[in-house]
């Protein structure tokens, strides 16, 4: 029998990640590893909401939900193809068990 987090993988790869409706076909490459196909739901424009000095700032940029069991580590600096354009991953959020996590991403390298 599997657990919680294996069938919220079940059912939002059959729903939400089907490319036929909401998913987008991806490559996804960890920082010095080789690509692999996977499929995200993308936002070209996602609201991220921060608080700066007790003052919230809105702000957008391009962002992806990925299942939990194909993002290695902590991702950051790793890239992913989506519709022919690199982005690269500036934070990886969300991974509680849900079985997916986010992806904020962004089109400039990151120099660490």
């Amino acid at each position: 029998m599997s657990n919680l987090t294996d069938q919220i993988e079940i059912d939002v790869g059959g729903a939400f990640l089907n490319t036929d409706d909401w998913g987008e076909a991806a490559t996804y490459t960890p920082n010095g590893g080789a690509g692999a196909a996977i499929t995200v739901l993308f936002d070209s424009s996602f609201e991220i909401i921060s608080m700066h000095d007790g003052i919230a700032v809105r702000s957008t940029q391009p962002a992806a939900f990925a299942k939990e069991s194909d993002i290695t580590g902590d991702a950051d600096g790793d890239t992913i193809l989506i519709n022919a354009v690199t982005y690269y991953v500036t934070d990886k959020q969300g991974e509680a068990g849900t079985g997916m996590v986010l992806l904020l991403l962004s089109t400039s390298a990151i120099h660490g």
